[in-house]
């Protein structure tokens, strides 16, 4: 989930909330500092190429905006005033919602126009058609010194923001609302003349209407008898009893100003490429408005701790990093990274800075052969599991022995926003730093701003059910000689066991956790509820998945059952389709008109749990166009159901062996059923990440359809439930169970 942040109290506080984070490692990034209470902003400049061919931008929103509603509107204005004003070397717009947008190619007197005063002709500026019809001399004295007070506070704002609204009592029951803002590179004298200005032409031209504008480039002012502005607190004066009046022009406008006289260029000159570049970038400016912030807990730690190592993280930061506007917390032996920015960085590699430290002790050189031979297969299978996590954790441990009492202990995880690739290329950066600052050492780490890798010759992290080694201590490292001036670390030796945190915010935020499951007697039903929600699932059931080797899906949805009785009259027989092996498969239409297949199963089967675990977990990841696609599950009320999307035409048999549709299988057709139907299972046999073997593929028979067709005809492959799962260079593998077909 994604939540809108105006400044770091809130996004660190808001961390803790979620699930919060010892002291660890602190990293201040010199990206500049922001002031208390200040959101970064809301205004932006940018500049691109040299010369004759340099454009200038300017971008500013209004300052009771959202980030959101920035982005939009900044996105918006670019588009708009490169259509009304094509090729021109300089053009402004002003937009009532909530943004306003600058470019040019050089300003005046051979300056740019980043905090210069422009008078560029008229001022826009629009009114209500409503007039002032009574009290007319009462209002003009609240009006002016309204107007006096506002102009005061916008013109005193900071370098960043110079925004002010004000209200005053007109009647008992009405008052007046003002808005203004500068762009916040004017200085302040500047500001309080060109807004006192802009003032004089609104009574020049409009005085005596209900409300009204006047927008310069750099500057706007507004004012109604509503509140049209987002205010921080809910006003406590009492409502007025009729609602407000209706403005003449809605005051919802765009103006677009192209200033001819400044030259025009061609599309494919350098002017045209840097314009491009420049206005792209404008919009992925305003995330500097907000901030970005993300936690992430080391996967075998429990709720708790993770709670007071985020608690502990957000105050370092904030103590160590005062006023800055990027900051970093690193685990090293502590459980857990705290990472704010006024960027966005989710979902990005970055690979550095890197920190990294050793033990002191080497590993003997009688033994380094076999220490280096067993390392090198435990790297691969850490980095291939790791990077093969859910979206919800991509962590992997791992152990080796190398001679009879001594074992590798290693450690990896990568933030669960990298995709695959890049968590797999962040280890494997990590591992060739360890090649380089610690080689042939008994211990040590390496970390990245998005994935973490340590090793020892002692289980530091909670070991599995079957394992009794104890924890030892925690080994002193010594920080690599060449990253001195990276961080200072303090080891802590934990015990440490189950929980995944991770935080998404800035105009947006996200914190995703893993649960332990802590209740060992915990049922099928529920435990399978957790592994299809989000938790991974405990003990040493035969029916556990291997989480290191099938991960979950990103946005698997779950479907209410009262939905899908709905859908399918309550699962009546004249919806049924067919009869499978674990249930019957029953049609049904959605409210919005959308027709699925919804498989029931069993509540007898044996097998039933087992094969819905198989399709829930395989074909939720499986992407292809010649396999049926699974759209959600229900488990609800001793009922374990999958959704599919409907094949109107049902299976290839129906087809094959009633003798009133083969003609309708023309050769084209049936060749197209046959290359799609390859298709499929070359995607399962070879160009998935996991080599899956359906075992019981078929047109049909009396139990179940595994090739069906969509209403062009297309053949799609179903029933995963009796797919075989082989590791990625396997070619033989032992069934666990009957399969009959």
């Amino acid at each position: 989930m994604w939540v809108k942040l105006t400044n770091i109290s809130s996004i660190l506080s808001h961390l803790l909330i979620s699930i919060s984070l010892v002291e660890a490692f602190i990293r201040c990034y010199d990206t500049d500092n922001f002031t208390i209470n200040s959101t970064y902003g809301g205004f932006f400049t940018a500049n691109v190429g040299q010369n004759a061919d340099k454009v200038y931008a300017l971008g500013m929103c209004r300052g009771d905006s959202s980030p959101d509603d920035c982005y939009k509107c900044v996105n918006s204005t670019i588009h708009d005033l490169v259509a009304n004003c094509p090729n021109q070397k300089e053009a402004v717009s002003w937009e009532g919602q909530p943004c306003h947008l600058h470019y040019a190619d050089r300003s005046f007197n051979n300056r740019s126009f980043y905090g210069t005063l422009e008078e560029l002709g008229n001022p826009e500026a629009g009114y209500n058609t409503g007039d002032i019809k009574s009290n007319s001399t009462e209002f003009n004295t609240v009006w002016e010194s309204l107007m006096d007070t506002v102009v005061r506070n916008a013109s005193n704002g900071s370098s960043t923001l110079k925004y002010a609204t004000g209200e005053a009592d007109f009647t008992v029951f009405q008052k007046i609302y003002a808005l203004m803002q500068c762009t916040p590179d004017l200085p302040h004298k500047d500001c309080d003349s060109y807004l006192r200005q802009s003032v004089s032409n609104y009574e020049s031209c409009c005085h005596g209407k209900q409300g009204g504008y006047v927008t310069r480039p750099s500057c706007y002012f507004r004012w109604d008898l509503y509140p049209f502005y987002t205010t921080a607190t809910p006003s406590l004066s009492p409502p007025s009893l009729s609602p407000p009046p209706s403005p003449g022009i809605n005051l919802t406008y765009q103006s677009f100003r192209c200033y001819n006289d400044s030259g025009s260029f061609t599309t494919s000159s350098t002017y045209g490429k840097n314009l491009d570049h420049i206005l792209d970038s404008l919009p992925h400016n305003v995330s500097e408005n907000g901030a970005y912030a993300l936690g992430m807990c080391r996967g075998d730690l429990i709720k708790d701790e993770c709670y007071s190592c985020v608690s502990s993280s957000v105050h370092d930061l904030t103590v160590k990093c005062p006023h800055r506007k990027e900051a970093v917390s690193l685990a090293v032996v502590l459980p857990c990274i705290v990472h704010y920015a006024n960027r966005l960085f989710f979902g990005n590699l970055e690979v550095e800075p890197t920190d990294a430290a050793h033990n002191n002790e080497s590993i003997k050189s009688d033994v380094l052969t076999k220490f280096e031979m067993a390392w090198d297969g435990l790297v691969v299978n850490m980095m291939r599991n790791a990077s093969n996590g859910s979206s919800k954790l991509k962590y992997a441990t791992e152990e080796a022995k190398f001679t009879e009492p001594q074992t590798i202990y290693a450690l990896m995880q990568c933030t669960p926003d990298l995709s695959q690739e890049y968590c797999w290329n962040c280890l494997k950066r990590a591992t060739e730093t360890r090649e380089e600052c610690c080689r042939a050492k008994q211990g040590g780490f390496v970390q990245k701003p998005n994935c973490y890798f340590r090793w020892d010759l002692h289980p530091f992290y909670a070991l599995g059910p079957d394992t009794t080694a104890a924890l030892s201590p925690a080994h002193t490292f010594t920080k690599d000689e060449t990253k001195q001036n990276k961080s200072i670390w303090i080891p802590l030796g934990a015990s440490l066991s189950a929980t995944l945190g991770l935080a998404l915010f800035s105009a947006c935020g996200f914190f995703i956790w893993r649960r332990r499951n802590v209740q060992e007697d915990k049922g099928q039903e529920v435990r399978l509820i957790d592994l299809v929600m989000g938790s991974a699932p405990r003990g040493n059931s035969s029916e556990d998945f291997d989480l290191q080797n099938i991960g979950r899906s990103q946005e698997f949805p779950s479907i209410q059952l009262n939905i899908l009785q709905a859908a399918t009259n309550n699962f009546c027989d004249e919806n049924k389709l067919g009869q499978g092996g674990f249930g019957p498969v029953y049609k049904g239409t959605l409210a919005d008109g959308k027709e699925i297949a919804v498989k029931k199963l069993s509540r007898t089967s044996g097998q039933g749990l087992l094969d819905f675990k198989n399709e829930v977990m395989l074909i939720a990841k499986l992407q292809h166009r010649n396999l049926v696609r699974l759209l959600g599950c229900c488990l609800e009320k001793n009922e374990k159901l999958l959704v599919y999307e409907f094949m109107p035409n049902k299976s290839l048999d129906v087809f094959l062996f009633d003798s009133s549709l083969p003609a309708q299988l023309v050769w084209q057709k049936r060749l197209n059923i046959i290359k799609g139907t390859a298709r499929g299972i070359m995607y399962l046999h070879e160009d998935y990440r996991l080599r899956i073997i359906h075992r019981d593929v078929k047109a049909s028979n009396a139990n179940a359809q595994h090739v069906l067709l969509d209403h062009e005809m297309n053949p799609k492959i179903s029933d995963f439930g009796m797919a075989k799962i082989f590791g990625g260079d396997q070619n033989e593998a032992n069934t666990n169970r009957v399969v009959g077909t």
